[in-house]
């Protein structure tokens, strides 16, 4: 009798462990939301984190000027009971009870008004049920990011540098030299590069590219030095590497300070061989124009462009790129 007991025992227990196992399964579904590490820990929990929907992310956020709106898809039979929420002053605690939070006393990107942040229980298009929460910025502005975790410093480091000789009214006026953000904008960053050393030939407007012999035809005095037009000369030209133009490839670095090198535009995506170089901090610039290098010798030069210059842009006398290059 006791060896039958123990057989049945060991059977009860097999099956236990079978039905364990097979949860575990179950809530592994496809790769994401929880690691294999975190779910073996803690099987007591396995209910709970079945109800976060396996192969989605685990929460995405749609952002305006006045509101963020934070949409966290979960399982159908999750009640509102069930949702753990807490917010103090700008961190902000999102979950499901009985399992770790999906954002865990984590500092949002910018302030919001707790007092008029809600959420509730809704079905969304293309993501299914989901806890939407409602974020009231008290400051107007997109933000960067919802968490100030999920921020990476961009990598300034100089992969690349170039040059630019400078003469006003044909007169040499120095050297500026360049280094150039290779890691962070590779796409933008060879397309200088190569408009500085003029290795590809001619454009399709039948003109080298090449910014050797082009204007600086814009000067704001306290603002921006623009050059870059070799086609047309007056700004309403130019083109990159790639063709007429090519899309913007990152904002994450600031237009923060004087000596930033930085692209032209007409728009979203209409980078060509126009380009820039701040006189002090831009900050309404930054997110409109992609940062791709910096002013490492000769800002004396560039200072000297900057005092032929004018209020509405135009140059008091001709200043160009007399010759450029790869250092």
């Amino acid at each position: 009798v006791v060896n039958v007991a123990l057989v049945a025992s060991t059977m009860h227990v097999a099956l236990v462990l079978l039905f364990a196992r097979t949860t575990v399964g179950l809530l592994l579904g496809t790769p994401g939301s929880q690691s294999v590490s975190a779910l073996r820990s803690s099987l007591r929990r396995s209910e709970t984190l079945v109800r976060l929907c396996t192969g989605v992310s685990l929460f995405n956020y749609d952002d305006s000027d006045e509101e963020c709106r934070v949409v966290m898809p979960i399982d159908e039979s999750v009640r509102s009971r069930d949702i753990e929420f807490d917010l103090r002053g700008s961190t902000l605690t999102l979950g499901i009870k009985g399992s770790t939070p999906i954002i865990n006393e984590e500092r949002l990107w910018g302030r919001v008004q707790p007092d008029e942040c809600f959420w509730q229980i809704d079905d969304v298009d293309k993501r299914g049920r989901c806890v939407v929460l409602e974020l009231v910025k008290r400051d107007v502005g997109i933000w960067s990011h919802l968490l100030k975790s999920q921020y990476k410093p961009p990598d300034t480091t100089i992969s690349t540098r170039v040059f630019m000789d400078v003469a006003i009214d044909n007169k040499p006026t120095g050297r500026v030299e360049i280094g150039l953000y290779g890691k962070q904008v590779p796409r933008t960053v060879e397309n200088f590069r190569a408009l500085c050393s003029g290795e590809k030939g001619e454009g399709s407007s039948g003109k080298p590219l090449c910014l050797s012999g082009s204007k600086f035809h814009r000067i704001i005095p306290g603002f921006m030095v623009q050059g870059g037009d070799f086609t047309n000369g007056d700004g309403t030209g130019g083109e990159s590497i790639y063709g007429s133009t090519f899309e913007d490839e990152d904002f994450s670095i600031n237009h923060d300070r004087a000596g930033i090198l930085s692209m032209a535009n007409s728009g979203p995506d209409s980078n060509g061989s126009q380009f820039f170089i701040t006189l002090e901090p831009t900050p309404w610039l930054d997110g409109k124009h992609c940062v791709f290098g910096e002013v490492v010798a000769g800002m004396d030069v560039v200072r000297a462009l900057e005092k032929i210059g004018d209020d509405d842009g135009t140059p008091a006398k001709q200043a160009i790129i007399s010759a450029c290059g790869e250092l």
